[in-house]
């Protein structure tokens, strides 16, 4: 059997999915990709056991369907090194052997069986039982942009520590006021909500859903490729699916309860301080940069006529302190304490815009806010206050 397919189109694919693909598995099928000729269109699957990506290509010429997995390795390096031209791949399913034909040359490898390769997306212990298929419970349309940056803003405050694995997610949240993405360690939390996406109904349904890590940095870094499209979202109690161009992410959840972030965010704090987060940011990254210590902490001394900012590691000589010019409100003479790395990655989802600082006092959470955002989203950022000596 043959087909014929355009070689940047499949290599440019092929590198986009292949991050998935794990080295070693509890299946050894899976550190293969899928190739599914049919109708005319080559459909490639690459699969762990919690995600799984598949992409269809037109074919040039195909003279019927066929199905075998390839390994990486024997198709990626190669490809992606020739100049953009027809591929002609041969497909010999006696001795389970491809060859791959181009302008002046070709290649061959040996296949695997396609029957072997998982068909669903499940957990391992539950591939041979063939789940009932679950009802989706909602879906919604948003465009890459808008993911994007929610990724953007939420994966610096995901947990790392497994013991509580479901803080290590990004919690999507359909609520009525829109499209909620939340993500919080405990320590610090980002809550972005795009108002645009209508998607509830109503205020006693309640929908959401908490992706795993791997999948919200893997979609991070595969949508840019598609700046501009929609993308469709639906869930069902334990899957989620991403469809976008001819693409198709199907992800496990993490189960558990989300914490009620709610709760936590403050309805009110009477002080607010507007700075230029650019040279804020600057100013934290330089200081931490140079204590190169994880557990170092900042005090933020308000001023009238700045933040006198003091950064250091408890039981060490090694410190530093910055004036940060700004306009301080009369009533605000207070100093507050945060750990270091938690108002970097604060900081750091707030981009290049100018920031509202909201307090209360030394043992309330701080609120960050940018002045400036598109119409129709919030965005803040949370940080717990550290409490020490003075």
């Amino acid at each position: 059997m043959e087909f014929k397919i355009s070689s940047g189109e499949l290599s440019s694919l092929l590198q986009s999915i292949a991050k998935i693909v794990p080295v070693n598995s509890t299946l050894p099928i899976l550190s293969h990709f899928l190739f599914e000729i049919e109708n005319g269109s080559l459909h490639v699957t690459a699969s762990d056991q919690s995600l799984r990506i598949s992409g269809v290509l037109p074919l040039l010429s195909a003279e019927g369907n066929c199905s075998f997995t390839v390994r990486p390795k024997d198709v990626i390096d190669y490809i992606k090194n020739l100049p953009d031209q027809p591929l002609t791949f041969s497909y010999n399913q006696e001795n389970s052997a491809v060859s791959v034909t181009f302008d002046g040359g070709y290649f061959k490898f040996v296949c695997s069986d396609a029957s072997l390769y998982p068909r669903k997306l499940a957990p391992v212990s539950l591939q041979q039982k063939q789940p009932e298929e679950e009802p989706v419970l909602h879906s919604a349309t948003l465009t890459v942009d808008t993911l994007r940056h929610a990724l953007d803003a939420a994966l610096p405050a995901v947990a790392t520590d497994e013991k509580r694995p479901i803080l290590t997610g990004v919690c999507m949240d359909f609520i009525p006021e829109g499209l909620t993405f939340v993500a919080t360690n405990g320590f610090i939390l980002t809550k972005m909500c795009d108002h645009k996406i209508v998607a509830v109904p109503n205020k006693e349904e309640h929908q959401r859903f908490v992706l795993p890590p791997k999948t919200a940095n893997f979609l991070r870094g595969f949508l840019p490729r598609y700046a501009g499209e929609p993308v469709h979202v639906t869930y069902t109690q334990s899957k989620a699916v991403f469809s976008l161009g001819s693409v198709e992410i199907s992800t496990l959840l993490l189960a558990g309860r989300f914490p009620n972030y709610a709760s936590i965010i403050p309805a009110d704090s009477p002080h607010q301080v507007q700075i230029d987060g650019k040279r804020f940011n600057s100013v934290i990254k330089r200081i931490y940069t140079f204590l190169a210590e994880d557990k170092s902490i900042v005090k933020l001394q308000f001023t009238d006529q700045a933040i006198v900012i003091t950064s250091g590691v408890f039981g060490e000589e090694k410190m530093a302190q910055e004036n940060f010019p700004c306009d301080v409100p009369e009533t605000l003479r207070m100093t507050i304490a945060f750990g270091t790395h938690d108002l970097v990655q604060i900081l750091s989802c707030m981009g290049e815009n100018d920031l509202i600082f909201h307090l209360a006092d030394q043992t309330r959470p701080l609120l960050v806010k940018p002045l400036d955002l598109e119409e129709g989203k919030d965005l803040l950022g949370l940080i717990v206050p550290k409490t020490i000596s003075a």
